[in-house]
C-alpha cells in the first residue's frame, strides 16, 4: 500500500522583499533585520552585530528567505557587479555568518546561544499551498496559512497555563477544547504579539484596542515559540493518559494532516483528517510499548507495514501493542464500535 500521504510536500521558506524587515532566526533567541545592502543582528533590543556589504553598490535588489527546518536566512539578489548570496545560520556553537556567492568576506560565528537543528521536525499542513510571501501573509491572516509556520517554529515543548495575557488567554481555551474560540484567539495573539517575520513583541503598539499583553514577562523570545508551537500541537494530538486525536481542531482547520508528531514515548505519528474526521494514522514505533489512543471514533483497520498479515479491525477501547522499528496504519475510522 502506498504511504504517499504521510510524505510531507516540500517546504517553501516564508519570504520577503521588504528592506528593513524584522526576520525571527529559528532556533535562537535572535533576529535580524534585514537589508539591501546590510543586515543587523538583535537579540532583544539589544544590536549585537552590524555588517555593511559596500561593494553591492546601490539599490541592489534581493530577497531574504526565512527557513525554519535549517534554522537559517538566506539572502540572495542581483546588484551591478552581479548575483550574490549569504546565510545567517543557527548552530549549537551560535549564529554563523556565510557568504555563498558574489561576497569576498570571511565566515564568521557569533557566540550566541542556539539549539542545533532536529529531523525530522512535525510538519502541520491544513490545506494551503500559497507561495510563503510575507507580506501577503501578513495582510490576510488566515489560520490555514499562519499556524504551520508559527507551529514550526517551537524547539521544546513549553506548557503554559491560563494567565492575564492573550496567550494565556488561549491557553484556557485550548484546555477547554472551545474549538469555535481558538481560532479568533490566535488571530488577535498573531497580531498583536508578532512583529516582522514572527518576531515577538509584548505589547500592543499597534494601538489595535488591546489592554493585555500578549506573552508573560518571564518567556524569553524563543520560549514564546515553543510555548505557542506546543499549545498548536495540543489541538491536533495531546498526550495525557491517552493519546488525544484532534481534542481541540479550530472550526477553521476542519481538513489537514500533521506529520511525524513526537510522542513521549519516542513513537512518531503522523495523522490525516477531513471536514473533522479522522481518515489515516500512522505510528512509527522507537520501542516495544502498549499506546492507548482516544478519538471520537471507536474504532478502525489495523495493519502493520513490515508485516504480512492483512488488515484487522481494532477498536479504540483497548490500547496498541507496537515493536520497536515497526509502523502500524490505521485507517476506515468509524464511530461504530466493534461487534
Amino acid at each position: 500500500m502506498s504511504l504517499r500521504q504521510f510524505i510531507p510536500p516540500p517546504y517553501q521558506p516564508v519570504f520577503t522583499t521588504t528592506p528593513g524587515t524584522c526576520c525571527w532566526l529559528p532556533g535562537s533567541d535572535c533576529f535580524l533585520k534585514v537589508f539591501p545592502t546590510a543586515f543587523q543582528l538583535f537579540q532583544g533590543s539589544k544590536c549585537l552585530a552590524e555588517k555593511l556589504f559596500v561593494e553591492l553598490g546601490e539599490n541592489p535588489s534581493f530577497t531574504a528567505y526565512v527557513d525554519a527546518i535549517h534554522q537559517r536566512i538566506t539572502v540572495e539578489g542581483h546588484s551591478r557587479a552581479g548575483f550574490f548570496r549569504y546565510r545567517i545560520e543557527a548552530h549549537s556553537d551560535g549564529v554563523l555568518f556565510s557568504p555563498v556567492k558574489g561576497l569576498s568576506l570571511e565566515k564568521r560565528m557569533y557566540p550566541l546561544p542556539c539549539v542545533a537543528p532536529r529531523f525530522p521536525l512535525p510538519r502541520l499542513m491544513l490545506g494551503c499551498h500559497k507561495a510563503a510571501c510575507w507580506e501577503r501573509i501578513s495582510h490576510r491572516p488566515t489560520l490555514t496559512e499562519m499556524m504551520p509556520l508559527w507551529h514550526l517554529l517551537g524547539r521544546e515543548k513549553v506548557p503554559i497555563g491560563e494567565d492575564e495575557t492573550l496567550l494565556g488567554q488561549l491557553a484556557g481555551a485550548v484546555q477547554r477544547n472551545e474549538i469555535r474560540t481558538v481560532g479568533p484567539l490566535l488571530l488577535n495573539l498573531f497580531a498583536v504579539g508578532i512583529q516582522g517575520i514572527f518576531v515577538p513583541k509584548r505589547e500592543d503598539d499597534l494601538f489595535l484596542g488591546f489592554s493585555r499583553k500578549a506573552y508573560p514577562d518571564a518567556l524569553s523570545l524563543s520560549q514564546v515559540h515553543s510555548a505557542v508551537s506546543t499549545l498548536i500541537s495540543s489541538m491536533f494530538v495531546r498526550e495525557e493518559e491517552t493519546v488525544q486525536l484532534l481534542p481541540c481542531v479550530p472550526v477553521e482547520a476542519v481538513s489537514g494532516r500533521i506529520y511525524s508528531f513526537p510522542l513521549a514515548s519516542g513513537h512518531l505519528l503522523s495523522l490525516e483528517w477531513r471536514k473533522g474526521t479522522i481518515r489515516r494514522l500512522l505510528l512509527r514505533a522507537a520501542c516495544d510499548d502498549t499506546v492507548t489512543l482516544s478519538s471520537p471514533a471507536q474504532r478502525a483497520t489495523l495493519r502493520c507495514i513490515e508485516s504480512a498479515e492483512r488488515k484487522k479491525p481494532f477498536s479504540l477501547d483497548r490500547p496498541l501493542v507496537v515493536q520497536q522499528g515497526k509502523r502500524y496504519l490505521l485507517d476506515n475510522w468509524s464511530l461504530r464500535g466493534l461487534r
